[in-house]
């Protein structure tokens, strides 16, 4: 089982002895930047279709979907494919939503990972600005070890717990390193097929990550807690 911790691409070499995975491209570093991509393409291996859901449909037992967003559940399901070198479910997006909810809740990593997201969203900017920084050793070892790397992003301050669905959640697909900036490529899934999405963190912890696709409130980042799991049956 490949399995991302709060320690990085734990279970990597593992992983790789499991399926398919890509080995990272690694382009030819200066003296002071480097670069690697895990292989993972946005508009090839993410889901064509927005993260957006009418509300009302069954998604576990008798609970129906409230409406909105699954962000972590494509997240997760999209990594669950490349992973196993399964191509996406075609076919009516909804159809998919009950698996998508299920790996939406396995995101969450209950309780640990929203509390998570409650802890770093009730902490001062400078300090989200640390914890952002230290978070990047164990996302570079995922996108090291050719594993795109599934992101939290803090986007809400404030002690209220009802801020919490403000959160957001995203994929780094690889890496470009040049001194104490780093640019993540991402996946996003508010913004499908779109291969030139971008995170920018400081590694000095001097101003919060930054990108364009993620808004004005991204306040932090951190690596999520993934297993993995099969794919989506008779993809």
């Amino acid at each position: 089982m490949t399995r991302f911790t709060a320690e990085g691409a734990e279970d990597a070499e593992e992983g790789k002895k499991q399926g398919p995975i890509r080995s990272p491209t690694r382009f030819p570093p200066s003296s002071a930047s480097s670069a690697v991509n895990t292989g993972f393409l946005p508009s090839k291996h993410g889901f064509p279709f927005p993260n957006w859901f009418a509300p009302g449909r069954r998604v576990l037992g008798p609970v129906r979907y409230p409406g909105g967003g699954v962000c972590g559940g494509m997240v997760f399901t999209a990594l669950d494919h490349f992973l196993a070198g399964a191509p996406l479910p075609a076919g009516d997006p909804d159809d998919l939503l009950p698996h998508l909810w299920r790996r939406l809740l396995a995101s969450w990593n209950l309780p640990f990972g929203v509390l998570r997201y409650y802890d770093w969203q009730r902490r001062p900017q400078q300090r989200v600005n640390e914890l952002t920084a230290a978070e990047w050793p164990r996302i570079k070892a995922c996108l090291d070890a050719g594993l795109p790397a599934p992101l939290g992003l803090v986007q809400a301050d404030g002690w209220h717990p009802r801020r919490l669905p403000l959160h957001h959640q995203a994929l780094a697909v690889g890496y470009e390193l040049d001194g104490d900036a780093v640019t993540l490529g991402c996946y996003d899934p508010n913004w499908p097929g779109d291969d030139t999405l971008t995170l920018a963190v400081d590694l000095t912890a001097a101003r919060p990550p930054a990108g364009g696709h993620a808004g004005p409130d991204l306040r932090g980042l951190f690596l999520t807690e993934y297993r993995r799991a099969e794919p989506v049956h008779g993809s």
